[in-house]
C-alpha cells in the first residue's frame, strides 16, 4: 500500500448520506388540535392539549372558551339606534278661555238646546225664551270686556236667517214675559248686538244709532253702553 493510500485511509469519512423524508407528525392522531379565532383579530389561537399559543405566544392552562359579543341592553332605558332621529312630540299650546266666558259658553249652549222646542206645539216651545233671559241677564251684570266681545262674535257668526240670533229665533216667545223690565231688556240687548254687527259689517262709515243714555233708558247696563259705542267707533 502506497503511503497516499495509508493516509487516505485514516481520514474520517466525511462523505453525508442523503437525509431521508420524513413525514411530519400527524397531530391529529396524538394531540387534540383547535383553533379559535377570536373576535376582531386576524390572528388565531391554537390549542394543544394544555398548551394555548395566541399570536405566537405560549399560554400555560386550559384555555378559556370564547364567548359571542353582545351589546348590552339597559333594562327600563332606551338605546338609541344609529341614524335614527329621535321623534319630538310638540305640545300644541292653547290659550285659556277666562272663566267668565266660560260661563257665557254655558248659557249659549242651554240657549241652543231650548231652540229645537220651538217647533212644538205645546208651551215648551216658548222655554228658549227663558234661556235667553238668563243670557242678556249675565251680559248686562258683568262688566268683562272679553265676555263682551266673545258674544259679538257669536252674534255675528249666527245672525242670518234660521240661525240661533235670527230674530224671529232669538226673540221666540218673548210675549210671555210678565216682567217689563226684563222684557225691555232682552228685547234692548238684541237689538244692540244687532245695530252693532250691521254696523261693523258695513262699508259706510256711520253712527252708531244709540247713545249711553238711551241704552240705559233700555235697561241696558252702562258698562255694556260703554263698551259698546267704544266698538262701534272702532274698527278693530
Amino acid at each position: 500500500m502506497s503511503k497516499k493510500d495509508r493516509y487516505m485511509s485514516k481520514q474520517p469519512n466525511t462523505e453525508q448520506k442523503p437525509m431521508e423524508d420524513v413525514a411530519p407528525a400527524d397531530l391529529s392522531k396524538t394531540e387534540d388540535t383547535k383553533i379559535i379565532p377570536e373576535v376582531g383579530k386576524a390572528e388565531a389561537a391554537h390549542v394543544y392539549g394544555d398548551v394555548k399559543i395566541v399570536d405566537g405566544k405560549v399560554v400555560h392552562g386550559e384555555a378559556a372558551p370564547v364567548t359571542e359579543s353582545k351589546p348590552v341592553q339597559n333594562m327600563g332605558t332606551s338605546i338609541p339606534v344609529v341614524g335614527q332621529k329621535p321623534v319630538v312630540v310638540k305640545a300644541q299650546a292653547t290659550a285659556a278661555v277666562p272663566l267668565n266666558v266660560r260661563k257665557l259658553n254655558g248659557l249659549i249652549k242651554a240657549y241652543e238646546d231650548k231652540i229645537p222646542l220651538q217647533s212644538r206645539s205645546d208651551r215648551s216651545q216658548y222655554d228658549s225664551i227663558n234661556a235667553m233671559i238668563d243670557l242678556c241677564n249675565y251680559l248686562n251684570r258683568i262688566n268683562d270686556p272679553a265676555v263682551f266681545e266673545a258674544f259679538l262674535k257669536y252674534f255675528q257668526r249666527n245672525q242670518n236667517p234660521g240661525q240661533p240670533m235670527d230674530y224671529e229665533i232669538a226673540l221666540n216667545g218673548i210675549f210671555m214675559i210678565q216682567n217689563k223690565n226684563t222684557k225691555t231688556r232682552v228685547s234692548a240687548t238684541h237689538s244692540c248686538f244687532l245695530e252693532l254687527a250691521e254696523l261693523r259689517k258695513s262699508l259706510k262709515k256711520r253712527k252708531y244709532g244709540y247713545t249711553v243714555t238711551a241704552m240705559k233708558a233700555m235697561e241696558i247696563s252702562e258698562p255694556l253702553a260703554q263698551w259698546i259705542l267704544a266698538k262701534a267707533a272702532s274698527r278693530n
